[in-house]
């Protein structure tokens, strides 16, 4: 089978089109890579706020139980 001009400007439109879209597959690729990273910084900052909150209640518990027994 022969191939013709047009066939051929068909071919190379098509793999531009999909040279296309992977660029732009990549470029979401790498901006929802940020946006994961960036939302584990968040949850990593959070936990570290919520097991310093519950030391504190712990403490102050622990504290308030201490001067029940002690100031008798």
């Amino acid at each position: 089978m022969k191939t013709t001009e047009p066939d051929t400007r068909f071919m190379e439109e098509k793999i531009n089109q999909l040279l296309q879209g992977q660029a732009v597959m990549q470029n979401q690729l790498q901006e929802i890579s940020k946006q994961k990273n960036d939302h584990e910084k968040r949850i990593r900052s959070l936990e570290k706020k919520f097991w310093t909150s519950i030391a504190v209640i712990i403490t102050g518990i622990g504290t308030f139980i201490e001067g029940l027994f002690l100031h008798k």
